[in-house]
């Protein structure tokens, strides 16, 4: 077969590969992968970079960054060569999103601001103002991983939606698919920021709505992707509106699509959102099993993800060598001592400061083996724990009778059995009244028989449920800090961190860590 012939065949192919892509990404990275080694025996350098191309989109569709980051190697010089402008912009694009994923900050920002020189060269100007409107977009979501400067990210977002403004929408359909596809998805980006950041729910459902209404408006095509996102992220913001119907609603309309759009990290944001939403609506079988397929496919995903990130780092230590090639020898040397001793100091900050947390770790182990063997064997109701006693600032004693005193104690006893102390709304107030006591017997006793403030009092209540149900409930650790600091009462996710580590000197993270390495059943 003649060349000509040959180059036909690969572009057929890489057509056949683009209409099933959309609904059968594995089937579609198999026939471009294909096409790509097929080019690379014949030289066919434009059926190289546009099966790189598909390739690196696929990928990252998929959540597979560092697939992303393999096939990306030599597109520069390939695409200059080609004089391909909007192909290298749109590459390096996917490539800098796909270091934002992992956690590569800096090297995303670089890659990004290298997409927006060569997105400038653009001739086509319709390709120009939707390339930068991408590349727009990745600065925001980059920005919000490196340092969530929600200011900047919501420029970001209007300045990619001024750029989708200057294109017609006289241009042929596929482009005006694709440009609303992009508004929709911004509009949504912006519902995100001013529901997630900014706690203004009335105008993140304004933005929810106008981008609902571009992705299920049919005579737009719209990516499978970001309908799953979407409706992913209505869940998730129905549940935070205690609306919890249509929390499932949205829930399962992004899982039904996953069957076309494999995206595991997505996967797993779904199924926890059902798991707490089914949770709440007292529907236990449903809400088990997800929360089940959710802890599978955490610790799936915990295992690939250190792989995906070491061959991050080899790709980026391979372009730096080629970028320094000629001024490495000059620094070598100095290079290695300033690393060996940064490391040496690193190593023993880090040896000392994980020795010292493995020790609070093990405190707050023995002390909960301590609490479940005196459950299993005290018989002694009248015995009296050990006071254990915080500062409490000092102030002038009011008289209160021993009776008193000793009423007090047993109905403190019977609110702790009782668990009252999860409840949120807990006050000094509600545990005076419901002791029928005045408040300022409530805070004396808890004062002098406990020695504690109130807020102490009902914190280390809370906290020594939640760590010991840890402890005891494996299933627990697989879920989001917030949640947990739901369930033992507190407002806010903040305020649960800071008094678990304040009480146990480590972080929850750092428990529900530890507890899982370790096996703790």
């Amino acid at each position: 077969m003649c060349t000509s012939q040959t180059r036909e065949s690969i572009r057929k192919e890489m057509d056949r590969a683009q209409k099933v892509s959309e609904q059968y990404a594995s089937q579609s990275i198999k026939i471009y992968s294909k096409t790509l080694k097929d080019s690379e025996n014949i030289s066919f350098d434009e059926g190289i970079l546009e099966s790189k191309d598909a390739l690196s989109k696929i990928y990252f569709n998929n959540g597979e960054y560092e697939n992303v980051i393999k096939i990306s190697s030599g597109i520069e010089e390939l695409s200059l060569k080609l004089n391909d402008y909007n192909r290298l912009a749109g590459m390096y694009r996917d490539l800098a999103a796909s270091y934002s994923m992992l956690r590569l900050n800096n090297q995303a920002l670089q890659t990004l601001d290298k997409a927006k020189i060569f997105a400038d060269k653009i001739v086509d100007q319709t390709k120009r103002h939707y390339t930068t409107a991408l590349i727009y977009d990745s600065y925001s979501v980059c920005i919000g991983q490196a340092n969530q400067d929600v200011k900047k990210m919501i420029y970001y977002v209007n300045k990619s939606l001024e750029e989708l403004s200057k294109i017609s929408d006289n241009e042929k359909r596929s482009t005006i698919d694709s440009k609303y596809d992009l508004i929709g998805f911004q509009y949504f980006r912006l519902a995100d920021l001013y529901y997630s950041e900014l706690k203004q729910n009335s105008t993140a459902e304004e933005y929810y709505q106008k981008a609902l209404n571009i992705y299920e408006d049919p005579k737009y095509t719209i990516l499978p992707s970001n309908v799953v996102i979407l409706y992913s992220s209505l869940s998730d913001f129905y549940y935070s509106q205690k609306n919890y119907t249509q929390s499932i609603f949205y829930a399962e309309k992004a899982l039904k699509l996953t069957r076309k759009y494999d995206h595991p990290e997505m996967r797993k944001d779904i199924y926890n959102n059902l798991f707490k939403a089914y949770l709440e609506t007292g529907e236990k079988e449903k809400s088990k099993l997800y929360a089940d397929l959710y802890t599978k496919l955490n610790d799936s995903l915990k295992r690939t993800e250190q792989k995906s990130i070491n061959t991050s780092v080899d790709k980026i230590i391979s372009d730096k060598e080629v970028e320094n090639r000629n001024t490495l020898n000059k620094v070598m040397v100095l290079a290695s001592i300033i690393c060996v001793v940064l490391l040496v100091l690193g190593w023993i900050f880090w040896k000392n400061k994980n020795k010292r947390l493995h020790q609070e770790y093990e405190n707050v182990i023995a002390k909960i083996s301590q609490l479940n063997a005196a459950a299993e064997t005290e018989k002694d109701s009248s015995a009296k724990p050990q006071k254990e006693v915080d500062f409490v600032e000092k102030e002038k004693k009011i008289q209160i009778s021993n009776s008193t005193v000793n009423s007090i104690l047993r109905k403190l006893e019977a609110f702790e059995n009782a668990e009252l102390f999860l409840k949120n709304n807990v006050s000094l107030n509600y545990l005076a009244n419901y002791m029928e006591v005045n408040h300022r017997y409530a805070s004396e006793t808890l004062k002098n028989e406990k020695g504690k403030t109130f807020s102490n009092y009902i914190n280390n209540l809370r906290i020594d449920y939640i760590t010991k149900l840890l402890y005891n409930e494996p299933k627990y650790r697989a879920y989001k800090i917030s949640y947990l600091a739901e369930v033992c009462g507190f407002s806010s996710r903040e305020v649960f961190a800071s008094a678990f580590k304040k009480r146990n000197k480590i972080s929850p993270s750092y428990f529900i860590e530890n507890l899982s390495v370790s096996g703790q059943k």
